[in-house]
């Protein structure tokens, strides 16, 4: 008879058949990987100031890249505001707000004095975005305008690879509230606040919501330790407040909200307890399988590019918004 033929990384293999595999795998690996490490552009690379848009990542056509660095030429010459329009592939696993504000405090955009810098960074394979304004945009380009821009004009368009246009349409908003009178920015500005809040009672509803279902989850598991392992409820509400209190005090609430939201909980989880308590303890419906008693049952044991763009000292603090696609 003849013998049967032995594959690779399959049944019973010799050492250099593992070796065969673990090299393949290696190179698989390699392939996959180094790439993406190729294309990550470190910050000291960017040739800050020598245009008015780096895009690193190539993904604008030449004839897009010159028309946005035309207008943001433009918008410079009209002193509106200092734009620079930064695009890589990715900040190589940096924060982008870090990444972008090493961007800034180096290029200082904007005229001194008047601080009108703005940075535009957007990180392809990151799908992140940021906008960065200087002190003197800050008061106009609020960071609640700047988010509703971005949120109008990036994701959509970035997710269909119409950058140019994304970035466009964002600039048509900042011009549109830079050059608006004072009544109309009050009025721009009001709309983008209540845009990005939302409507109150639908904000309510959903925060009872939210609150609620953490209260449900956290109630449940706490009944559940306390009907398993008969801990007495004077021990069990007070913790159910405690957990909530740590809650708030995460979320920065103060002092005064975080006492209360436990005080509210603990008390909360008293008639809670009760209720599922008496659920548990009713009988079983004929059939059902069911003979224990309480809801631990029997406990058994078992497993289970021209010209220059330099800066003109403008000063940034942190101020813009940012998101992703």
């Amino acid at each position: 008879m003849s013998q049967p033929h032995s594959f690779p990384c399959s049944g019973r293999r010799k050492p250099a058949n593992k070796r065969k595999c673990l090299f393949l795998l290696l190179l698989v690996l390699c392939a996959l990987f180094l790439p993406c490490l190729a294309t990550a552009l470190p910050l000291e690379r960017l040739d800050i100031g020598a245009t008015a848009v780096l895009d690193t990542a190539n993904i604008l056509k030449t004839e897009e890249r010159k028309a946005l660095e035309d207008r943001l030429r433009d918008l410079h010459q009209r002193r509106l505001m200092q734009v620079a329009v930064v695009i890589v592939d990715s900040t190589d696993g940096t924060p982008i707000f870090d990444y972008g504000m090493k961007i800034a405090e180096k290029w200082k955009l904007g005229e001194a004095g008047r601080d009108n810098g703005l940075l535009i960074l957007i990180a392809v394979r990151d799908r992140k975005y940021h906008t960065f304004t200087g002190y003197g945009l800050e008061g106009v380009l609020t960071d609640v305008s700047l988010s509703r821009i971005q949120h109008d004009a990036f994701p959509s368009n970035f997710r269909e690879n119409r950058y140019a246009q994304g970035i466009n349409l964002a600039l048509d908003g900042m011009e549109k509230r830079l050059t608006a009178d004072t009544e109309t920015l009050k009025k721009l500005q009001a709309e983008d606040k209540r845009m990005i809040q939302g409507d109150p009672l639908t904000n309510i509803i959903t925060a009872l919501f939210l609150i609620g279902s953490a209260a449900l989850v956290v109630f449940l598991i706490i009944w559940a330790i306390e009907a398993c392992y008969t801990i007495p409820r004077y021990v069990t509400a007070p913790l159910a407040g405690l957990l909530f209190a740590l809650i708030a005090f995460g979320s920065d609430q103060g002092p005064v909200i975080t006492v209360i939201t436990g005080m509210v909980a603990a008390l909360l989880y008293i008639p809670f307890a009760r209720w599922v308590t008496m659920i548990d303890q009713m009988p079983s419906p004929r059939g059902s399988g069911r003979h224990d008693s309480g809801y631990c049952g029997s406990r058994s044991s078992g497993g289970s590019s021209s010209g220059g763009y330099s800066g003109g000292g403008g000063r940034f603090g942190g101020g813009g918004s940012g998101g992703g696609w």
